[in-house]
């Protein structure tokens, strides 16, 4: 079972780069790979988008040959204490983003987060974990990059970097917010253009329609929509 769950985790590494780039390259340039956690309460177009925005900023300013990516999905007992309304279990939150990232070459759902037993990983252990899964499956000399909001890469001081080897911050601003400085000796990278696509939109509005039972176009992808509201006419096509 770990080893299936392991391939599962693995996914976004076969599909995204297998005979698109030479080995060539990969010798030539850095790899590294992309997390980002949360409640994802649930999972909306913005939280792809983070994803989108610092996978470009790592291989454009950075020099990165970006692997892959996960949206990791938190515990129940992280959610519990956050207050949702409605707060949706594990297992629907990990559909959610089954569904949403079903057609990505680049993105799969990391769901070792929400399966442990008894507590809830943070995200440091949540990267090392991934660091672990990928050396399993054949994958070294990889930087594993931590996608993170400006809140809380202030709140956790994430400045300073992550302790465990190999592993990275990216932190994603939002619109009129001054992104903190990079510091590439502690793999600490900021996104220094705020895109506008999907601004504003969050789980906490996502929720709001769901309760009204009113979904509008763009709020969440269409398999999400018809699966969290059937008959939804909500759409979007990443």
């Amino acid at each position: 079972k770990q080893q299936q769950q392991q391939q599962q985790d693995a996914a976004p590494l076969s599909p995204a780069r297998d005979g698109s780039e030479s080995l060539a390259v990969l010798s030539q340039r850095p790899a590294a790979v992309l997390f980002s956690t949360g409640a994802l309460n649930p999972v909306h177009p913005g939280h792809i988008s983070m994803l989108d925005r610092a996978w470009q900023t790592l291989e454009q300013n950075h020099g990165f040959h970006v692997l892959g990516g996960w949206l990791s999905p938190s515990h129940d007992l992280y959610v519990a204490t956050k207050n949702c309304n409605p707060s949706l279990p594990a297992k629907t939150r990990v559909r959610c983003v089954d569904l949403a990232l079903a057609d990505s070459d680049r993105y799969a759902c990391g769901s070792w987060e929400s399966q442990q037993k008894g507590y809830w990983p943070d995200f440091p252990a949540v990267g090392s974990s991934l660091d672990a899964t990928l050396k399993a499956c054949g994958v070294d000399d990889v930087t594993v990059f931590y996608v993170c909001g400006l809140d809380h890469y202030h709140k956790c001081r994430l400045g300073r970097g992550l302790r465990h080897k190999g592993l990275g911050v990216v932190v994603v601003p939002r619109k009129g917010q001054l992104p903190p400085p990079s510091d590439p000796e502690k793999q600490v990278f900021a996104i220094d253009a705020v895109s506008p696509e999907h601004e504003g939109l969050s789980s906490t509005a996502v929720r709001e329609c769901l309760r009204r039972k009113v979904l509008p176009s763009g709020i969440l992808h269409r398999d999400v929509a018809e699966y969290l509201l059937p008959g939804s006419t909500a759409a979007w096509d990443p």
